[in-house]
């Protein structure tokens, strides 16, 4: 999985190469979930508008096995 730009302030795109997007989930600095997706369209690449998040690192997980933490400024 790939995420950027990182950092970030607007938007991130997340990419997968092995297999499409079937749900992702979006953490904070302290652990707790500010965001769940299911059913993706099976994507392997969708754009995520982050413009409302506070400045901070961020862990996107996606079909529960893969984690990027994200810097948003």
């Amino acid at each position: 999985m790939t995420v950027y730009p990182n950092p970030a302030s607007q938007t991130i795109t997340i990419e997968t190469t092995a297999e499409p997007i079937k749900q992702f989930k979006m953490y904070d600095s302290m652990g707790l979930q500010i965001l769940l997706q299911y059913h993706v369209q099976h994507k392997t690449r969708i754009v995520l508008d982050i413009s409302t998040l506070k400045p901070g690192i961020y862990t996107v997980e996606v079909n529960q096995s893969v984690r990027k933490k994200i810097t948003v400024l």
